[in-house]
């Protein structure tokens, strides 16, 4: 716990801003009441994480960086393809569902919500 709590200690705002949400989505997620939440902390985290790697490439002299190079830079740090072309792409309909009351895909009073939404 100590070494954790001193790479946390000198972690920037994002990145813990990031693990906060984290947290607090795996919290939101045990009560069915707050899923819709636990949605919304995740896309906070993912945000998180698409502005740290903007920033690591900006770091190693990408200038400008995109989306697209940010989701390239992942891959490679993963290990794996991902079927989209920009950053978390697969995740912005439903992001936009929720955080907008009235959007382009129809006004919802409760958008709906599946298990692999969170996962």
């Amino acid at each position: 716990m100590q070494e954790l709590w001193a790479k946390l200690s000198s972690a920037g705002p994002v990145l813990l801003r990031g693990l906060g949400s984290l947290l607090k989505a795996q919290m939101a997620w045990k009560h069915g009441e707050f899923t819709d939440a636990a949605c919304m902390y995740l896309w906070i985290a993912l945000d998180a994480a698409h502005s740290l790697t903007l920033q690591k490439l900006r770091d190693s002299g990408v200038n400008n960086p995109t989306s697209q190079d940010a989701s390239n830079h992942f891959k490679t740090i993963a290990g794996y393809e991902t079927p989209w072309e920009r950053f978390f792409e697969d995740d912005y309909e439903n992001r936009i569902r929720f955080i907008h009351p009235d959007h382009r895909f129809g006004a919802e009073v409760r958008p709906q919500l599946l298990a692999d939404d969170y996962l």
